[in-house]
């Protein structure tokens, strides 16, 4: 079941509160930035690229293992989507069946 549906919205009232679906979107990443980013902010920090590397994999072992988390990651889930999108429209226009909006 979608997380709307879940707690009783609609996908038009949730984007509405937002503004619209890419500014709720765009909330959403900036907010996994702010906690999920950390990770990557602290390793960076580190005084040798070989102690940014080791923390990179740990934090990303520990963040894969949470079962508290979803699943995946949203940044590359979000990069993925407009091309998967995309990808699908060219195929569609290229043996002419007409594209279904996602």
């Amino acid at each position: 079941m979608r997380p709307d549906r879940r707690h009783g919205h609609q996908s038009a009232e949730l984007y509405a509160a937002f503004g619209n679906k890419e500014a709720l979107f765009r909330q959403a990443l900036d907010r996994y930035s702010e906690t999920k980013g950390a990770l990557v902010r602290e390793a960076l920090a580190a005084p040798k690229a070989r102690d940014a590397i080791a923390a990179l994999l740990r934090g990303t072992a520990q963040s894969l293992a949470d079962k508290s988390s979803p699943a995946g990651c949203l940044l590359v889930q979000g990069v993925a989507a407009p091309a998967i999108t995309l990808n699908v429209s060219r195929k569609s226009s290229a043996t002419g069946a007409r594209p279904t909006r996602r």
